[in-house]
């Protein structure tokens, strides 16, 4: 009985921390792509077209990150 209730909590935690790396890569990869396209704006002086693009590839390398933690995937 408490080999059960310690392999039910295992597997809880083991889900509980798949969808925190989950969250913290959707959130941090538009992040740093947003800070690199600030940075080449005010560098290049290219206003906003850096920040927009560099923000849009942080959401795809964010999904992409997402994508082979998950099992079952290819």
């Amino acid at each position: 009985m408490f080999k059960d209730f310690l392999k039910q909590q295992q597997s809880g935690l083991e889900a509980l921390s798949t969808t925190g790396i989950i969250g913290l890569h959707l959130v941090s990869g538009p992040l740093v792509g947003f800070g690199i396209g600030y940075g080449l704006d005010a560098w290049l002086d290219t206003d906003p077209w850096g920040k927009l693009l560099f923000f849009l590839i942080g959401i795809v390398a964010g999904f992409f990150e997402c994508v082979p933690g998950q099992p079952g995937n290819l």
